[in-house]
């Protein structure tokens, strides 16, 4: 023993190398285990088409090599087509065919192997009975053990590159760990038995990833700074270049390996220059690194062109065969009708690669330690600057983006990463252990951590081997379930019975010595056809082919899962055949399961995990095979009833790609739910105390939600003024509502009244934890800031109960002609209210899930279900609620704005309640205020009521008169029109434009999303501001926390109004920008470390991200990492307090777009959106109704320039410094001059190129932006000023984009102007707020100061000019609110109930038949009964079908007041929300039409099965539209019964099994 330690210590480089070749020989063992694991029944579908391949290729005339069309080695000649590389190819049948041959050498070689355990030769019996050896491969259609032999010397090679790298980046131990756990790796062992393209890669990538480290130690030596034609340099690179051909030429994927060379010169060149200033030196080593990657890609295409000649046609042209494999595979990975593709249907690419890698590819324990080194390595990059890493990183990163974002994300095409992978794997376990047996921890704490550290590195390493070996034993050493099943069958089923087998899978029992597959009889099922499918020559449906094919089978066998786990993905495309399965699987289908056959992962009889493994991992060697055998309960009729072929005949034919979208249609579980549950009376409870004050206990909802949140959002809000006071009641409500959504979306719990409360206790444990911590804090803040919380809440409370008594006056929430979207709400919010799970289902379209931005209605259907409130009712509160939200936003940023500009002037304003004053202007701006074009209004009324006729011809003057002519007429009480106060919202003539603005949209009441939309809206701006005010603070917490509200506020806003998603984003990164590059810093930051490692992480991760998502077509992904990655590149070469404000904005905005996608995923996954883009606008604004629409705020804009520029010009007569002057050589008033000629010039073009309201938002928008140019100039800084100049700049950007650009798939450009304009509207209310509050403190000033300029007003003209526009503002809401609230059917129901106006009995008058026929009178009230008892008896939310026909009409009454889902509601909105199906919408109104007007039993029936219709409506409309015929034949359908009947309606219930005894006796009928 004691000689032991001297020998191991003098021979342990000899030992090293024995335990090397050691580990080499069980690496190799391992992956040829085995090898004829499917015992030459070529069961990989891959490896068979390369056999097939190999055969047809045959050597040849070396000349004739590179002729791509003659060459009788192109795979082209024999095949369509050949995406493999061609090296593998190649190289796989030379070796064939040398060991094919007699000679010496391969026959010994063959002969060794075989007695070694590889099965390259087998024993059969000749016709004399004796045994003959023969090879059991050929050069071939036989050629797959070959290939199989040489995928296992190539990965036992890459185990030895594997410990070369390992000791290349880090250490000896580190190779040793990392080879120790490739050789033990599943996908390694698995894909070593397989005949491909994946190992030959890998090799090749390993390699290339191990000489570019080996090219920047060498580099990275003193002596190696020689030219690089010296040293060494340059035929290391050209052997990467070789490297990088072969790779490519074996899987042409691999050319991204070409990302480690490229970061090694990257970061070479950085090391030699990150300090050099610009000159000589910078430009020699560029041109190095120029000469390097030449010499690189060089290299890489003339190997690339050699060893895969037939990409190309000619010398350098690539072939059409190639190009035309590169849009297949385009298309495969974009999600194309491939069958193969839809088991990644409803998969989240992003994240399901890395499920397969934890529970496939590597196994938990390698996962764990693969993660924990990346960890460290980052670690290690930052704080030592160890750059080195960033070469493998970046490889890594490159792979990962580009799987990660296709459709097809197979866990194969990971592979070439995973040797890299494991290497920082093996680095994880290696400082694990370094960290527990360090002598560094002191204290028993640290010394039981450190032990459980050390036991923790050694079970990973334990695991992660027996993970490997359970594989090899599970998988390949045992029998493929396939040949097991064969020989079952064989023995167990009779010769001539009827089995089952798949177009798209294997067809058992294989053929072998032993068995016979032509003894039975084949039904073959092609069950990835589409279920809508049709045959073309017999016209028999596909679910009806399904019946007979099961009716003759026998058996029923599934060769693996291919089928059943991928066709239930897409059940709107496949309702039968998904049915099939749920029913074969359960039972009920009439046949029982009777074997099983698969093999698992297992050691020592425990089988180990693998969840939801693709087909590519289980299905090829390792499959799970069932069978199940008919029984005496199989019934054709019972069978046809559960595939439903009427439904089944409606199914749309949908790509994969679209397919996670199920066509819009809800999940099968998902409706089996809706047709049991609570009715709407016991859902929205209003029993009780509750009941009746809903609205008292509604309001204090808010106020608790509100005051939960405060003692966060004060602290979050620090640096505004009132530190955010009013914001907390828009962050109470939708916190609330975001808790609750993100419980339901992700699954978490159901929605329902328990859900609700639970997000409001879960908020008030969080709130009163936080306000316990920082009390004293609060009680400091709520007495400093008592006045302004006061008048916020003040504003808050009258806001909310003025909205609310304007609703209680006409709370009708449908009118005959200008009911708005008022019905679509109130069904959505009903609808929303009543479903369990998210999406919602859509109570216009059954069975559909609803798609469009509803979050809005979601927030409100929280307290709705919390407190037990009528839909009718809450309708009237979200309205109150929503709008007093947005007040809110307004006010706590005017406020915020106004005080800090006041602090700069405090001497010319010592009036403290200013602020409030100009709060107040700002909440009247944006909630009171109309339009101009109400004065136009009132001056037609007038003019057709004057009878003066002097001065009519003279121009304005003339129009002066005839108003006031009429205007003294109708004080005379002469008659005049009514105030026509619809008319404002529709200003722009000529055109369809909605031009609504906010007291409209309060007034008239809809309850939409761009009403919902405006408080995130302010909100989000506010945020901005208190984030720009963070940052100038030196905060970095709540920078940070500010930049996550702004990722779920913008979230938010994307769920609730899409159309404030792209304005809202442009001012997040605005403030972000000017946040970031304004933030005070610390001296410490000079001299911290680590900067340029954070950097260089940045821009290797942004630009491996870059070139993923180039290589997978995401546009968007490319941008935004390219984006990250010039901004870290940047950071690199910037001065240290640069550089960290630039790592600052790119921490701040990966942060808000990580939570902004987390929040709102659950939603883009359910909401399909069509045509989106732009085109340039059709039409534009009339100067004129433009200038009646925005007039107050243009007035007020161009007022406040003129005020700063004035502001300047004074600075500069006191000697102040002035942007606006800097050029002392040239004359201020030249400068003018020609300043405001070019401006004139520019406006006058515009104006008559595109249109004058384009020219004068543009004119506004660059005089804002110039303002703000000189704010920042100036030494200090006004803050606010900036922030209101930049809502202009915004305000009149938002307004100008309309006269260009439409959305594609508006009306028109309808909703562009109409969403547009609105955020237009307030934005200019803040900052025409604050420009008033400037132009008066100036106006002072100058008073004061005893300054008059002839051009300058003096207060009193600005006071009188206000007085007008606040008479102007007001003219349109005092001139409106009568008119509005007795536009409805009668003035008597007052209250907040919405439905009420139903008791007076309102008579509907619709010339159905034309103008010149009577009018037709509907009397709608005559539903009411059937809608009250639809309420109180209906459980659930079953379907239903009532009349479907105009939008706007009394159609879709039933859905919209009960929520039940009709088949098919206002048909208009339909084909907006669901573009891309509009067949199925013609289908679905054609055929309810058809329904209430064809008397047809037969189709009745089908037309009930088809939509799986609970219950039948006949009410007014039924009546009105239906024929009697019809109606009446309802009477005699033996599947139909009252259940409902009253003198003017009934309603049916119908009886499914009723309805397939009618089809079943119409089946034996035919026959």
């Amino acid at each position: 023993m004691t000689g032991l330690v001297p020998f191991l210590r003098n021979h342990g480089v000899f030992l090293r190398r024995l335990g090397l070749v050691f580990l080499l020989l069980l690496a190799f063992t391992l992956r040829v285990w085995n090898l004829d694991w499917d015992q030459g029944t070529h069961q990989h579908p891959d490896e068979r088409y390369w056999s097939i391949v190999t055969a047809d290729i045959e050597w040849e005339d070396p000349i004739n090599y590179f002729d791509s069309r003659n060459s009788e080695m192109n795979p082209y000649r024999y095949q369509d087509t050949w995406v493999y590389g061609t090296l593998p190819l190649f190289a796989t049948k030379a070796v064939a065919e040398f060991f094919e041959k007699d000679w010496v050498l391969p026959k010994n070689l063959v002969s060794l192997a075989d007695k070694l355990g590889i099965d390259l030769v087998t024993t059969r019996i000749d016709i004399n009975g004796n045994s003959v050896n023969q090879k059991s491969f050929s050069s071939g259609y036989e050629v797959q053990l070959i290939g199989r032999l040489l995928s296992a010397l190539l990965d036992t090679g890459t185990v030895f590159l594997i410990y070369l790298l390992g000791k290349a980046l880090f250490n000896r131990v580190v190779g040793a760990l990392s080879s120790i756990l490739l050789t033990f790796t599943p996908l390694h062992l698995q894909y070593s038995h397989f005949h491909g393209s994946e190992v030959w890669a890998t090799f090749f990538v390993t390699a290339i990833v191990l000489l570019s480290i080996y090219l920047f130690r060498f580099k990275s030596l003193p002596s190696a700074n020689a030219p690089p034609a010296y040293k060494g340099t340059l035929p290391r690179v050209f052997l990467i270049g070789v490297l990088i051909g072969l790779a490519t030429a074996s899987k042409f994927t691999a050319v991204f390996s070409c990302v480690v060379p490229l970061t090694v010169f990257g970061i070479l060149y950085l090391k030699r220059n990150l300090q050099v200033p610009m000159g000589r030196g910078r430009i020699n080593s560029l041109a190095e690194a120029l000469s390097l990657v030449s010499t690189m890609g060089l290299s890489a295409i003339f190997t690339f062109r050699i060893f895969q000649p037939y990409a190309f046609d000619g010398l350098g042209k690539l072939s059409q065969s190639f190009m035309s494999d590169l849009d297949y595979l385009e298309a495969v990975n974009t999600g194309g009708n491939y069958p193969w593709v839809v088991q990644w249907v409803g998969r989240t690419t992003l994240l399901y690669p890395f499920e397969s890698i934890f529970w496939s590819g590597m196994g938990p324990a390698l996962t764990i330690a693969v993660c924990v080194g990346l960890v460290l390595a980052t670690i290690e990059i930052i704080r030592n600057e160890n750059f080195v890493l960033l070469a493998p990183l970046s490889f890594l990163a490159v792979m990962v983006g580009l799987v990660t974002q296709q459709f097809n994300p197979l866990i194969r095409y990971l592979l070439p990463i995973y040797p890299t992978a494991i290497v920082f794997g093996g680095y994880g376990i290696y400082r694990l252990y370094l960290h527990g047996t360090s002598n560094s921890h002191d204290g028993r704490v640290a010394r039981l951590t450190s032990r459980f550290t050390v036991i923790g590195a050694g079970s990973i390493l334990f695991l992660s081997i027996v993970w490997g070996v359970a594989f090899i034993n599970g998988v390949y050493n045992s029998t493929n379930p396939r040949i097991q099943a064969s020989s079952w069958i064989n023995e167990n089923i009779d010769p001539g019975s009827q089995l089952t087998s798949q177009l798209w899978d294997d067809s058992l029992p294989i053929r072998s010595e032993f068995v016979d597959p032509m003894k039975y009889e084949r039904v073959q099922l092609d069950l990835f056809r589409p279920d809508g499918w049709v045959d073309p020559e017999t016209g028999v449906t596909k679910p009806e082919l399904l019946l007979e094919q099961l009716d003759q089978s026998d058996y029923v066998i599934e060769a693996s899962n291919r089928l059943y786990d991928a066709i239930p993905r897409m059940p709107a495309k496949y309702p039968a055949t998904s049915a099939y399965y749920r029913s074969l699987f359960s039972g009920d289908l009439g046949f029982d399961l009777v074997a099983t056959f698969e093999n698992k992962p297992s050691l020592f009889g425990i089988n180990l995990p693998s969840r939801g493994s693709e087909e590519t991992f289980s299905v090829y060697d390792h499959p799970t095979v069932m069978i199940w055998e008919k029984t005496p309960n199989w019934d054709i009729n019972n069978v046809r009833a559960i595939l439903n072929p009427f439904a089944a005949a409606r199914a749309p034919n949908i790509e994969p790609r679209f397919g996670g979208w199920n066509a819009l249609m809800l999940r099968p579980g998902i409706n089996e739910e809706l047709q049991d549950g609570s009715t709407f009376n016991e859902r929205f409870s209003t029993n009780g105390f509750f009941g009746s004050f809903s609205w008292l206990w509604w309001f204090l909802w808010l106020q608790l939600a509100a005051f939960l949140v405060l003692p966060w959002s004060l602290s979050l809000f620090d640096s505004l003024k009132d530190k955010g006071y009013g914001l907390s009641k828009i962050l109470g409500f939708g916190s609330v509502g975001l808790l609750s959504w993100l419980l339901v979306s992700w699954d978490i719990a159901s929605f329902g009244r328990s859900t609700c409360i639970f997000s409001l206790l879960i908020l008030g444990i969080v709130g009163i934890m936080i306000g316990y911590r920082r009390r004293k804090d609060l009680i400091q803040l709520a007495i400093a800031n008592r006045k302004v919380w006061a008048v916020t809440e003040l504003v808050f409370i009258i806001v909310f109960f003025s909205v609310l008594f304007l609703r209680s006056m006409n709370p009708d929430l449908w009118e005959s002609y200008r009911g708005g979207e008022k019905p679509m709400e109130l069904g959505y919010l009903t609808s929303i209210g009543r479903s369990n799970d998210l999406p919602p289902y859509d109570p216009w379209f059954a069975g559909g899930a609803m798609n469009y931005y509803y979050f809005g209605w979601f927030l409100l259907a929280v307290p709705m279900l919390a407190i037990g409130v009528l839909p009718e009712i809450a309708f009237q509160l979200g309205v109150a609620t929503f709008v007093a939200l947005a007040v809110m936003g307004v006010w706590t940023l005017a406020i915020n704005l106004i005080k800090g500009n006041l602090q700069k002037v405090t001497e010319s304003s010592p009036n403290h309640r200013s602020p409030f004053f100009f709060g107040f202007l700002a909440v009247s701006f944006f909630g009171i205020f109309g339009t101009w074009d109400a004065v136009r209004r009132h001056h037609q009324r007038f003019r057709e009521a004057n009878t003066w006729n002097a001065l009519s011809d003279w121009p304005f003057i003339g129009s002066v008169v005839e108003f006031v002519g009429g205007f003294w007429e109708w004080v005379n009480r002469a008659s005049v029109q009514a105030f026509d106060w619809w008319s404002p919202s529709r200003v722009n003539s000529g055109n369809f434009d909605i031009t609504e603005f906010p007291f409209f949209t309060f007034l008239f009441g809809d309850l939409h999303p761009h009403l919902m939309g405006m408080a995130f809206f302010g909100l989000l701006l506010c945020a901005s501001f208190a984030y720009v005010l963070t940052c100038q603070n030196g905060k970095r917490k709540s920078a940070y926390l500010l930049a996550g509200l702004t990722g779920a506020v913008l979230a938010i806003v994307r769920m609730t109004n899409t159309w404030d998603f792209p304005t809202l984003s442009l001012i997040s990164l605005a403030g972000f920008l000017y946040g970031t590059s304004t933030f005070k810093v610390d001296f410490s930051v000079g001299t911290a470390s680590g900067s340029h490692g954070r950097s260089g992480l940045w821009a290797i991760i942004g630009f491996s991200v870059f070139i993923s998502a180039i290589g997978s077509g995401n546009e968007w992904v490319a941008l935004f990492a390219l984006i990250v990655s010039l901004i870290a590149c940047g950071s690199l070469f910037a001065k240290p307090i640069p550089r960290f404000r630039l790592l600052f904005l790119l921490h701040h905005g990966l942060i808000a777009v990580c939570t902004h996608l987390i929040l709102v995923y659950p939603f883009t996954q359910n909401n399909q959106t069509f045509g989106l883009g732009l085109h340039r606008s059709r039409w534009v604004s009339p100067f004129s109704d433009f200038l009646s629409h925005w007039g107050i705020f243009l007035g007020i804009a161009f007022a406040y320039f003129l005020t700063l520029f004035l502001i300047n010009q004074d600075k500069r007569e006191e000697g102040i410094e002035s942007p606006m002057h800097v050029y002392r050589t040239i004359s201020p008033l030249l400068i003018r001059r020609v300043v405001l000629f070019l401006c004139l010039g520019m406006t006058s073009l515009l104006g008559v190129l595109i249109g004058w309201a384009f020219a004068v938002a543009v004119l506004g928008a660059i005089t804002a932006l110039s303002f703000i140019l000189i704010e920042l100039r100036l030494a200090s800084i006004q803050i606010s000023r900036i922030a209101s100049l930049s809502l202009f700049v915004f305000g009149f950007m938002v307004i100008a984009g309309p006269e260009v650009i439409t959305i594609n798939n508006d009306v028109a450009r309808m909703n562009t102007v109409f969403k547009f304009w609105l955020q237009g509207w307030i934005l200019f209310s803040v900052a025409s707020a604050f420009a008033v509050s400037e132009i008066w403190i100036y106006a002072r000033q100058r008073l004061m100061r005893q300054r008059r300029l002839f051009y300058y007003p003096s207060p009193r003209f600005w006071l009188i000019t206000m007085t007008c526009i606040l008479f102007i503002g007001l003219v349109y809401p005092l001139s409106s609110i009568g008119p509005r609230l007795d536009d409805r059917f009668s003035t008597k129901p007052k209250g907040l109930n919405g439905i009420a106006y139903l008791d007076e009995n309102p008579i509907l008058v619709r010339y159905d038949n034309g103008v010149e026929a009577p009018p037709t009178l509907i009397s709608i009230s005559e539903d009411l009964p059937m809608i009250q008892w639809l309420r109180e008896s209906i459980a659930g939310s079953p379907t239903i079908v009532e009349w479907t026909g105009d939008s706007y009409d009394w159609n879709s009454r039933i859905s919209i007041h009960t929520g039940l889902p009709s088949v098919l509601g206002w048909s208009s909105h339909q084909r907006q929300q669901r573009l891309g199906y509009q067949n199925i919408i013609s289908q679905r109104k054609r055929e309810v039409q058809d329904f209430y007007r064809i008397p047809d039993h037969n189709f009745t029936t089908s037309f009930l099965l088809a939509y799986n219709v609970k219950y039948v409506i006949v009410g007014s409309q039924e009546r009105r539209f239906g024929t009697e015929e019809a109606l009446s034949s309802l009477d005699t359908h033996p599947g139909l019964h009252i259940i409902f009947e009253d003198a003017a309606s009934k309603v049916y219930s119908v009886t499914h099994d009723a309805l397939w005894a009618l089809i079943e006796e119409e089946s034996l009928a035919s026959k």
